[in-house]
């Protein structure tokens, strides 16, 4: 019963943010607008890039746009955003009264998040889709069940890693005054380790290796669903994934019990 009154608030929870966040238009539209620019700068960049030898590292130009175009779709999730959140529902006291209430801080401060991104997944998704098909045509690989479930598996792993890792970030505004220098690390190390700037498989072998075994790479590893020998490499991307999400987990619930321990409820 607990369990089925949990799923139901976390639900009201999400279209509860959804509906704010369609009342927001602007930043929806400026979210688009930075997708266009990101995108087609990339373009100009990447093919300037692969114009003389056309693979770099065993990557095609297709290749990179598209991974680059499917990082751009994770980012927008706006897993970093949840230790934002999280900051400031402990610096205005928001997060005493969920304390007493039937939903959890952590599952309120998720749940509202992702529920206010899905407009912008939505629209910035298709915008990607449509721009890279226009830039360099479909990706030519065999998209078939086995491969959306790889796809797929990586995703929603990386995704569950993403918010237990902001949720750790988030938690130290317990103990620290300001939390911006641990999220700007961890957004500078996903962006470099991820494959933001570039493809993390036309990295030299070696950072290759610290991009698949740390959680800033291993979080955004499904991007590379577009390399020819994704089937081979699977099982090699979705063991660190695990590994860190139990890391992160156990963080994130020592971390709140730590935490919770310095809430005072009305001077108690």
């Amino acid at each position: 019963m607990r369990l089925i009154a949990s799923a139901r608030t976390i639900m009201v929870t999400l279209r509860v943010a959804f509906r704010s966040s369609v009342t927001s238009r602007i930043g929806i539209v400026l979210s688009c607008m930075q997708t266009i620019v990101t995108i087609g700068v990339l373009f100009f960049i990447f093919r300037t890039a692969f114009a003389q030898t056309g693979v770099v590292n065993g990557v095609t130009f297709s290749v990179a746009m598209w991974s680059l175009a499917m990082y751009s779709f994770f980012w927008g999730i706006g897993t970093k955003n949840i230790a934002i959140d999280i900051a400031q529902g402990v610096k205005n006291g928001s997060i005493e009264t969920h304390v007493v209430r039937p939903q959890h801080f952590l599952q309120h401060i998720v749940a509202f998040r992702l529920g206010r991104q899905v407009n912008t997944v939505v629209l910035q998704s298709g915008i990607n889709i449509i721009l890279v098909l226009c830039f360099v045509g479909a990706p030519i690989l065999l998209m078939n069940a086995v491969w959306w479930l790889e796809v797929l598996s990586l995703f929603f792993c990386g995704a569950l890693l993403g918010v237990l890792m902001y949720i750790c970030v988030g938690l130290w505004a317990f103990w620290m005054e300001d939390i911006q220098p641990i999220i700007w690390i961890t957004d500078k190390a996903t962006m470099i380790l991820g494959g933001a700037f570039v493809p993390v498989a036309m990295l030299p072998v070696n950072i290759q290796r610290i991009a698949e075994w740390s959680p800033f790479g291993a979080m955004i590893s499904f991007v590379r669903a577009f390399n020819s020998n994704f089937g081979e490499i699977f099982f090699a991307l979705l063991l660190p994934q695990l590994l860190w999400i139990g890391f992160f987990g156990c963080a994130s619930v020592a971390l709140w019990y730590s935490a919770r321990k310095r809430i005072s409820i009305n001077g108690g």
